[in-house]
């Protein structure tokens, strides 16, 4: 069993994030490894950028690609 003095110092830690909720199962799936993202979205991006080779000139893949990575990231600013 887990004391209370036990989970303050795991959670005190420098190598443990602190909790974030009390339930469990939302915290553990609150948890991610670094490279999940890649790995779920990878082989997406790469299969459109082979599909737009062949339609679209590579100067407009390009400016899409600047575009995109630049909305994502004011995206991702504003949520949070």
């Amino acid at each position: 069993m887990i004391t209370k003095e036990k989970m303050e110092r795991k959670i005190c830690s420098e190598r443990v994030t602190p909790r974030l909720f009390s339930n469990r199962l939302l915290e553990k799936c609150s948890r991610t490894h670094p490279a999940t993202p890649l790995i779920l979205y990878l082989p997406a991006v790469i299969y459109w950028l082979f599909r737009s080779f062949r339609t679209l000139p590579f100067v407009q893949i390009i400016i899409f690609l600047i575009a995109g990575i630049l909305s994502w990231t004011l995206l991702e600013y504003l949520l949070h």
